[in-house]
């Protein structure tokens, strides 16, 4: 489970193919808000990591969809 630093979004992270993917199972009314504002309707249960990969140890890249009114 990864939490932001705000803990307003929790994302539970597992495999998928050869990376990580992360999707959201909870966020507080003003990040579902927010996250609303910017166009994404449905914040629980969108995948906000995507291909995540370890290049070596600490260290990971991959995508991720950050929502929001920006």
């Amino acid at each position: 489970m990864w939490r932001n630093p705000q803990n307003s979004v929790h994302v539970e992270v597992r495999h998928c193919g050869t990376g990580m993917c992360g999707t959201v199972v909870w966020a507080n009314e003003k990040a579902i808000a927010d996250a609303g504002r910017g166009g994404t309707e449905k914040l629980i249960g969108l995948q906000l990591f995507r291909d995540f990969v370890q290049d070596r140890k600490g260290v990971w890249h991959g995508r991720v969809f950050v929502p929001g009114p920006w």
